[in-house]
């Protein structure tokens, strides 16, 4: 831990893909790659006993959100959560929350964010995705981290009747299409007539199904968004494979297209479905949900390194997710094998790369289109370092665990 502290106080433009021209704002101030993500880093690490001086790591998370919200008005972010300008806005509500320094009255930054936001949820020309990643759900995560401001019940309020309208219904329970399949024919894309639904908790129906469970806590909305959970929960039960696979579930599911095993992580597989199934289960006292939750993270736990598709250390496809994935069952529930997982797959996080770039001995593997198949330094919270530190930085907390994974949908129980 302190060694990732000692490298992340490196000025963040002096990392490689972060001094790159970035209009966007995705790598210089972004929640899931940029300094806001650091910030969240060395907040709860200044709240922690993680062998640094609390008082340095406080400064530090202060000035990246400092330098976030100066760069804020000249980026041209989108409505995203992890990569846009809600992913700022809600760092800056968490960081501060963490801090002990919560906004208050007139120097309440967000204020004006939540206008925004809740503007174009209002606005019938504004189409956002369903998922965490890119729309409805991730905009659920920043209303919840605002609770108790005046605009933050109109927009939970204004998502769920977004996802309410927008649910389809299915022969068992309900769903929300990602859109159209395409197949490729003759060398080139052709969209097809299968509609597909995705299975990812980044990016299909188990964020919603996380965010509905999260929303059934607020009691203005509680009745309808127990309703459509159940409902969001018997269709995603009803997708699991066939046992005896490796894999309990698969990326997507669509009709005449017979569905592949996913991948081990955070983003896709049977870690993200296990985690928001065993929360989804508590929050309806359904045991049968979260003893099925508990099967598929078992099936994980047997997944062997080759063929589970994890090939570096962090948060959204590594070895760090994996390993937080199972902690949080485990400290839920209470199950050994989930423990049992969690500390191996934590084993893995801590063995070092020093034969590819690394920080801390923890190294990325890009998949972005410049440097795709290369290992890097990254420092990012969502893929790299700042991430990995913060699972290991909760591997050493007592019970209640840091609460930085509200982004993620991971936080159980709640």
């Amino acid at each position: 831990m302190r060694e990732i502290a000692e490298r992340l106080a490196v000025p963040h433009e002096e990392w490689t893909l972060s001094g790159r021209p970035d209009d966007t704002g995705l790598r210089t101030i972004s929640l899931g790659l940029g300094r806001c993500g650091h910030a969240v880093f060395f907040a709860h690490l200044a709240s922690s006993q993680g062998g640094v001086d609390p008082e340095t790591a406080g400064e530090t998370a202060l000035g990246l959100l400092e330098e976030s919200i100066e760069q804020l008005p000249s980026a041209d972010m989108d409505a995203s959560l992890l990569c846009g300008f809600p992913g700022v806005a809600w760092a800056v509500e968490h960081v501060l929350s963490v801090l002990g320094q919560p906004q208050d009255g007139e120097d309440d930054l967000n204020a004006d964010i939540d206008e925004s936001l809740l503007e174009g949820l209002s606005d019938p020309s504004f189409v956002p995705a369903y998922d965490l990643i890119d729309g409805l759900a991730g905009h659920g995560i920043y209303a919840l981290e605002r609770r108790g401001r005046p605009l933050a019940e109109r927009m939970i309020d204004a998502i769920l009747k977004r996802l309410e309208r927008t649910a389809c219904v299915q022969s068992v329970g309900v769903s929300w299409p990602s859109g159209m399949l395409t197949r490729t024919a003759q060398g080139q894309d052709v969209e097809v007539d299968e509609r597909y639904f995705n299975l990812g908790l980044s990016h299909g129906v188990p964020g919603v199904v996380g965010i509905l469970s999260r929303f059934a806590s607020v009691p203005s909305v509680r009745s309808r968004a127990m309703s459509l959970l159940a409902s969001a929960v018997d269709w995603l039960l009803a997708q699991r494979l066939p046992a005896g696979g490796v894999s309990a579930y698969p990326d997507f599911v669509a009709d005449g297209v017979t569905p592949d095993p996913a991948r081990l992580a955070w983003c896709y597989g049977d870690p993200g479905v296990a985690v928001t199934l065993c929360g989804a289960g508590m929050v309806l006292g359904r045991p049968d949900v979260v003893a099925h939750a508990l099967e598929v993270a078992h099936v994980a736990s047997c997944r062997e390194l080759d063929g589970s598709g994890v090939v570096d250390a962090g948060l959204c496809h590594g070895s760090a997710g994996v390993a937080h994935l199972f902690h949080r069952i485990y400290r839920a529930t209470g199950d050994e094998t989930c423990r049992e997982a969690a500390l191996s797959w934590l084993a893995r996080l801590l063995e070092r790369r020093e034969d590819v770039p690394n920080v801390a001995g923890l190294a990325t593997y890009c998949f972005e289109r410049k440097m795709d198949g290369e290992y890097i330094e990254d420092p990012a919270w969502l893929t790299g370092a700042a991430g990995a530190g913060l699972v290991l930085l909760s591997a050493l907390s007592d019970l209640p665990l840091p609460t930085w994974d509200r982004a993620l949908l991971v936080d159980i129980p709640f």
